[in-house]
């Protein structure tokens, strides 16, 4: 799906926990981030030791280290932490510095060792050995902890699971080792390529999703030596432009010409800090991403301070970079240089000015509308990721027709002024707009463009389908601001598609139902101010209702949302998307009979229309709807169809208490017939084994469509989802070409079974005698039903083998 792309392509700062100070460096853009299965995260925020510990003496968390020699390191290597705020695990790389003392009886104090845990500003005790080549720092060291809720974190080695996805306490590592170098340099030792310095939770020891790998700490030397180009180097002008600012909330526009020329892969750019414009940064060419790295760097001396040209990246000092756009030949960054007074801490207050949007090479020119064109005010529905978030966006596009061109002005919301072209394919039933086109600056500076993007993050143009009789632009696809052009996108911000025109009159939830007439379809009214879709779901012949948008549906406070239809409805459930600012918790019903859990809201009784008021605002992702004449899509099975048991046989995946991937086989009794091609059988969802399901045989292949198995009395709806199964007729088996899923249509409990085989049931003589292995558990006829033990006839008995597995065997009686 589009976003694990998008995660991985992004440009934004995924930041650790508590780095939420300067919100504007926090949109800093960055590469490193990684979408990883989430974990048990918890929020951590700043430790107050001495107000928030009292007498808690036993965790020997160390607010303060004692007097010694001081020494700075500069970090690398491997971490990854988690941002409470967009609620992501990120990969990153370590930069910046860690503070170390030296003390007295070869202790030395070492402050916030995991990289991304770097604002507890606690410390962690260890010992240089008599030999001076190892510093031993005993695990279990607690480096935070909440009182109120009791639990805190605590360091250990993590032993990576089978899966990679989590990491579980290695008690038997009782020390975290540092090697020291000739140099000084100190480097985590000792662990496997699956083995991480980890922060588990102290009250349940489960991984905190905080740790660091390959980690070395590198003696920091200061160098106040300025860049000096190479004799003879070839240089050309390039414009510059940028804005500059101080405190994040004055933006001044700054234009120049930089000096640029290329030695190899050294690069020498003059120019880029306004204070020292003769100053020189070198960088480095990476020619795979065609991206150049500058390190921090001494650019000189004003009023007696020293100043360095550093990047900022996740709340650190950073390498600056900036990136080659193909398309133009432009570079850019999205991320910031900064005059800072050292090169290896970022203090906000000490820094002396920082410059965001850096653009190399010539503007684009905007797009402009035609003289004489006509501008048409479009409501805008749409909701907006600025990469931690999303949130709805509302307003008005304004639009302009010129033959099979249209103009759309203000498209990206916070690029002011925006015009964009697209054009009409021949029925002027789709409008194409194609990517790259340049919008402008946001407030902070940033020159962005207009990008499509699929479901794999690929950049594609834009495609709006257009209702003339509705006036109405629904575009599907991502709808992004780039921070360049080209086809290397760079994500700034995004739109999962985006609707224009009027649609607060009534949106059908969903069609293809089994219902010939239309108007017995659920309608979903929208009072003026609700904004977001409610697209038609992927419904299941005669099963309930069902809505899934790409977007959620926003409806605000003291706003309401009408569900009506000619059909009596007897039960409906909401789906909540979970956050923060939104919850079915804040919705109430006109008539009795709404139930609330967490972001589940379920009504039950009989109504033709049924109102809910938003008592604050709600995010809805999905509806279903099930009438109180559902019944199930039942088979036809024709009265002479024969039809003969066979075992299945499949297996499923789940975690035990320790978190450990288990591999279980589970098998049952299915009745299968064939009626020409036509195929059937019984038992396949074991949510209803008497349900039927009809499937067809061609070439050798039985495809069983989607099907809506359940009654609503007292059974819950059950929907199978499609699956193919190859047929071998000489050895009479069937294999199941992917899944096997059957689940609830209300709570969606689903079942889901790989490597899915059906065999004929052996045929086998009873042994009079019983134990644990071969042992009967249960006995069916030939129809399925399960009957007594002692029953006569052709029967088919489970039984036990000595290896613990089931078996199923024909016994004649």
């Amino acid at each position: 799906m589009f976003l694990a792309a998008f995660v991985a392509v992004t440009s934004f700062a995924q930041l650790p926990v508590g780095k939420r100070a300067i919100s504007h460096l926090d949109k800093a853009p960055t590469k490193t981030v990684t979408n990883l299965k989430e974990k048990n995260h918890r929020a951590v925020s700043k430790v107050n030791v001495s107000s928030s510990f009292g007498t808690r003496a036993a965790l020997d968390i160390i607010e303060t280290a004692p007097e010694g020699e001081e020494k700075i390191f500069l970090r690398s290597g491997d971490s990854y932490g988690w941002d409470s705020y967009s609620q992501v695990e990120y990969y990153d790389e370590q930069t910046g510095a860690l503070y170390a003392v030296f003390a007295d009886n070869r202790a030395v104090y070492l402050q916030d060792l995991i990289y991304s845990l770097d604002d507890l500003d606690t410390w962690v005790k260890g010992t240089v050995s008599l030999d001076g080549k190892t510093i031993s720092i005993p695990t279990g060291q607690c480096v935070y902890y909440d009182l109120e809720n009791n639990y805190g974190l605590y360091l250990f080695i993590g032993d990576a699971t089978a899966d990679g996805d989590d990491y579980t306490m290695n008690t038997s590592i009782n020390a975290i080792t540092l090697a020291v170098g000739e140099d000084g340099s100190l480097t985590l030792s000792g662990l496997t390529e699956n083995q991480m310095l980890c922060a588990f939770w102290t009250d349940d020891q489960s991984w905190s999703g905080y740790g660091d790998q390959n980690t070395v700490l590198t003696p920091y030397v200061e160098d106040l030596t300025l860049v000096t180009p190479p004799a003879g180097l070839e240089t050309k002008d390039i414009p510059y432009n940028c804005k500059m600012t101080a405190d994040f909330k004055d933006f001044d526009s700054y234009s120049a010409n930089v000096k640029m020329g290329f030695k190899g892969n050294d690069v020498y750019v003059q120019g880029l800090v306004n204070e020292f414009p003769e100053a020189w940064l070198k960088g480095s060419l990476n020619e795979e991403t065609s991206s150049i790295s500058f390190p921090q760097q001494f650019v000189g001396q004003k009023d007696g301070n020293k100043y360095f040209a550093v990047g900022y990246k996740n709340s650190h000092i950073a390498p600056f970079t900036i990136e080659l756009d193909k398309a133009t030949g432009a570079y850019y960054s999205g991320s910031y240089l900064i005059l800072n007074p050292t090169p290896h801490t970022f203090v906000f207050d000490d820094m002396y000015g920082c410059f965001v949007g850096i653009y190399l090479g010539q503007l684009p020119t905007p797009q402009a509308l035609p003289d004489g064109a006509s501008l048409v005010d479009y409501p805008l529905l749409a909701f907006m990721s600025d990469g931690y978030d999303v949130n709805a966006v509302s307003g008005f596009v304004s639009v302009a027709f010129a033959g099979n061109d249209v103009y759309f002005s203000n498209l990206i919301d916070g690029v002011a002024g925006s015009v964009v072209k697209g054009t009409f394919n021949e029925d002027k039933t789709q409008l194409t707009i194609p990517y790259g086109q340049y919008l402008g600056q946001d407030q902070y500076g940033f020159n962005l463009f207009l990008m499509g993007a699929d479901d794999d993050g690929n950049p594609i143009d834009l495609v709006f389908d257009y209702d003339a009789e509705a006036n109405l632009f629904t575009c599907n696809d991502y709808v992004c601001a780039s921070l360049n052009s080209s086809t290397d996108v760079d994500f700034y911000y995004y739109y999962p598609g985006m609707t224009l025109g009027d649609v607060y009159d009534t949106r059908w939830i969903a069609s293809k139902q089994g219902y010939a007439d239309k108007a017995a379809v659920s309608e979903l009214a929208f009072d003026e101010f609700t904004t977001g879709l409610a697209e038609k779901g992927r419904a299941l012949h005669n099963a309930p209702k069902y809505v899934a948008g790409s977007q959620a549906m926003q409806i605000y406070t003291d706003n309401t949302l009408t569900i009506s239809s000619s059909k009596q409805m007897a039960r409906i459930i909401i789906y909540g998307v979970v956050s923060g600012k939104a919850s079915c918790k804040n919705l109430v019903a006109d008539v009795e009979g709404l139930n609330v859990a967490d972001d589940v809201a379920t009504w039950e009784g009989m109504t033709n229309e049924i109102t809910f008021t938003a008592t604050g605002s709600v995010l809805i992702q999905k509806i279903n709807i099930v009438y109180t004449d559902y019944t199930a899509l039942e088979v036809e099975v024709p009265e002479d169809l024969q039809t003969e048991p066979y075992l299945l046989t499949g297996t499923y995946e789940y975690e035990d208490d320790n978190k450990n991937t288990v591999t279980k086989t589970d098998s049952y009794i299915v009745q299968i017939g064939f009626n020409g091609n036509d195929f059937y059988i019984q038992g396949l969802s074991k949510f209803l084994p008497d349900a039927w399901l009809q499937g067809t045989l061609s070439d050798g292949v039985i495809t069983i469509p989607e099907w809506g198995m359940g009654v609503y009395q007292n059974v819950l709806p059950c929907n199978y989802s499609g699956a193919s199964f190859t047929y071998d007729a000489a050895a009479n088996t069937f294999k199941c070409d992917g899944f096997v899923v059957s689940g609830t249509g209300f709570d969606y409990t689903v079942d889901y079974l790989d490597n899915v085989v059906i065999t004929t049931v052996p045929v086998a003589v009873e042994s009079p005698k019983s134990s644990v292995a071969g042992s009967v558990m249960n006995t069916f006829d030939l129809t399925g039903r399960r009957v007594n033990a002692q029953a006569k006839g052709l029967l088919i008995k489970q039984m036990r083998q000595a290896d613990g597995s089931v078996k199923a065997v024909k016994v004649l009686r």
